[in-house]
């Protein structure tokens, strides 16, 4: 018991310092990158990640969440919620890439198109990485899982956001940290589970998978919805 506890504790305060360092570390990057772009550029990509954030929701179709609160799991489970992550990941990209030009339309944003279909590189790669992320939350990683977000931060969104601005790339730059975010903490957590997608195929696997990811996505849209429904709506009257 004693271990647990110690355990728990240690977990505790890296999900914190994460947390922590996080915060921080946007405070830090807005600050920077406030002189090196206009507003209505902070305005065309904070419209973009509003609109993606549904599309967030479908992307892992609560695979993640299923391998984490699992009973038990196995090679053959493992490797049946990497293959349905992936597919999500992929299905939803596909899905927001067509869709774009309308969100944009509705928006009244005709850069968003292009945006948004950038944007479409940050689904496949999470829905790559997801498995092997809560992998690690399952097993309490999260120290493994802090440094991630800190390099991931540091180089990935912090370090390419600036250089990119520097370098006249107007609202590209933090779309580009935001993909090098993702792409930098799923190489991180890839690394920790390299074979996470070697199980054969198992539909009753999948089964027990979209059964817990249905209620998951409902309850994650209704959050979503009920936080956000003051910006969608301002969002749309623009």
């Amino acid at each position: 018991m004693l271990i647990d506890r110690a355990r728990i504790t240690r977990s505790f305060v890296w999900a914190t310092s994460g947390a922590t360092f996080q915060m921080f570390g946007q405070i830090a990057s807005l600050a920077v990158l406030a002189r090196l772009l206009r507003p209505y550029e902070f305005g065309i990509v904070s419209v973009a990640v509003l609109a993606t954030q549904v599309s967030q929701v479908f992307c892992e179709f609560g695979v993640g969440p299923s391998v984490v609160q699992a009973p038990q799991v196995d090679d053959v489970f493992l490797g049946m919620a990497f293959r349905m992550s992936c597919a999500f990941g992929v299905l939803v990209a596909g899905v927001l890439w067509m869709i774009a030009p309308t969100i944009s339309q509705v928006l009244h944003a005709d850069e968003l198109t292009s945006v948004l279909r950038l944007y479409t590189v940050v689904f496949v790669i999470k829905g790559w990485s997801s498995v092997q992320e809560s992998m690690l939350a399952r097993e309490m990683r999260f120290g493994y899982l802090a440094t991630s977000d800190a390099w991931s931060f540091g180089i990935g969104y912090f370090g390419v956001s600036v250089a990119c601005a520097l370098v006249g790339l107007s609202y590209w730059s933090i779309v580009l940290g935001h993909i090098g975010q993702a792409a930098i903490r799923a190489i991180a957590v890839g690394l920790a589970y390299p074979a996470v997608g070697a199980g054969p195929m198992d539909w009753r696997s999948c089964r027990r998978i979209l059964d817990y990811g249905a209620g998951q996505t409902l309850s994650r849209l209704g959050s979503l919805f009920g936080a956000q429904v003051d910006s969608y709506v301002v969002a749309w009257s623009l």
